[in-house]
């Protein structure tokens, strides 16, 4: 196998990881009664009570979705990056930012809800 063949299958794993992580910070239940509304859920826990699960659930929910979407975009930033679109692979790489930035957002909600 060459090179180029262990890096398409490492960039198409990226990607499937990142699918399957995002689909299930997506698509999982909530825990609160509203369906869809996992980002208020999560903000809607006050300090100092502890392990509240329903927005740490939530929570990790945001952290999953996060991370699906940095992977997602690392690994078209990577192709697009090699077929010499150096603009379109510039643009996924601030939206990996933005993606990071959503996972430490998450990561102190759920901070947030355990203490």
């Amino acid at each position: 196998m060459t090179f180029e063949g262990h890096r398409i299958r490492e960039v198409a794993s990226l990607f499937l990881i990142g699918i399957g992580l995002a689909g299930i910070g997506f698509f999982a239940p909530d825990a609160g009664g509203h369906a869809g509304a996992f980002f208020s859920i999560a903000m809607s826990s006050p300090w100092l009570k502890l392990f509240d699960l329903g927005p740490a659930w939530c929570s990790v929910k945001i952290i999953l979705f996060g991370v699906g979407l940095f992977l997602i975009f690392d690994s078209l930033a990577i192709v697009f990056g090699r077929a010499k679109m150096k603009g379109l692979a510039l643009a996924l790489f601030c939206l990996e930012g933005a993606a990071f930035m959503l996972s430490l957002g998450g990561f102190f909600f759920f901070a947030k809800s355990l203490l």
